[in-house]
């Protein structure tokens, strides 16, 4: 691949290393992340790739306006890759493991789930979390990507700004009071919830209850609830729901079946019951649809949204 455009790379202190630029690439790139031991932020102001080499994971896509936190565990051997005629637009910080309760001073007990286990010197696998870039990041990231410093001065800015983007991260991250710890996803989570959602669409008939489907994928109930919700936009229950109506269509199309025999091949033990409820999906009943000249069509609503949202939450990972 070749590129045009600017990049630039400097470490202002305490073995931080900060750069920025503008690429644009021809043709598709797998650029090797180096760095070991060390947290990665990635302020993606523009342009969309995805980081490899997140253990048993999936890729951790990033787009215009995200930030990702990628914990580049020891012997990780991580790429970031980006297809044909890509473009990188942001800022992206190396941080040293030590560097928040050693050198900034910052009690671990104190820390956020991610940077508590970032902390951490043994069982550390290499994982990512996704999350919207946000006014304040973005803000920062522009400000870098425009400063028009350079020497000791860029590096004394660089310094302020990376406090300033930690504490931004850890606030971000940290449960605000009566609140539940933020749930994280990280790239294992969303395997496993694409699981479980191919679990729930083969057994929309009879699906199984949340305990069971928890167990089955390897996630908390919590983590399930909340991350099935936020990754596909819908809850266990709406998403079997949903699947019944899609069902109830091509039944109505295919034959002339009772209203009732249908009622109860999708779960519903009278007919009014889902006559209710395909109207509230579908704005009019059962039969006005099957009996309509010409055909009504239904009124749309995706099934499953593929696209996650970060993926911090309150209680995606994948707020």
């Amino acid at each position: 691949a070749s590129y045009t455009g600017y990049y630039e790379k400097t470490a202002p202190c305490h073995d931080i290393a900060v750069s920025r630029g503008d690429i644009r690439i021809r043709g598709r790139s797998r650029q090797r992340l180096l760095g070991d031991d060390m947290l990665r932020v990635r302020l993606n102001l523009a342009g969309e790739g995805r980081f490899e080499g997140l253990g048993k994971g999936a890729p951790a896509h990033f787009r215009s306006h995200s930030c990702t936190l990628i914990d580049q565990a020891p012997g990780a051997d991580l790429a970031q890759v980006t297809e044909a005629d890509g473009r990188h637009y942001g800022v992206t910080l190396l941080l040293p493991r030590f560097l928040l309760t050693s050198a900034w001073g910052i009690e671990a007990a104190s820390l956020p789930e991610f940077f508590r286990d970032f902390e951490r010197q043994d069982r550390r696998q290499p994982r990512a979390v996704t999350m919207p870039l946000g006014p304040e990041l973005a803000w920062c990231a522009l400000e870098i990507m425009r400063c028009p410093l350079s020497g000791g001065l860029l590096d004394l800015y660089l310094d302020g700004k990376t406090r300033e983007i930690a504490s931004l991260l850890l606030q971000r991250l940290q449960p605000r009071p009566g609140q539940p710890s933020p749930v994280l996803l990280y790239q294992r989570d969303l395997r496993l919830l694409h699981e479980a959602r191919r679990i729930v669409a083969d057994r929309y008939m009879q699906p199984p209850d949340l305990a069971e489907l928890a167990a089955r994928v390897g996630l908390n109930r919590n983590k399930l609830c909340v991350g099935f919700k936020r990754l596909f936009g819908q809850t266990v229950f709406e998403y079997c729901r949903e699947l019944r109506m899609q069902r109830s269509l091509q039944l109505l199309r295919e034959g002339d079946s009772p209203l009732l025999d249908i009622a109860l091949r999708l779960g519903y033990q009278t007919a009014p019951a889902f006559s209710r409820a395909f109207k509230r999906r579908f704005g009019c009943s059962p039969s006005e649809f099957r009996y309509a000249s010409p055909p009504l069509l239904p009124v749309p609503r995706s099934v499953s949204r593929s696209v996650p949202r970060p993926v911090p939450c309150s209680g995606d990972t994948l707020g």
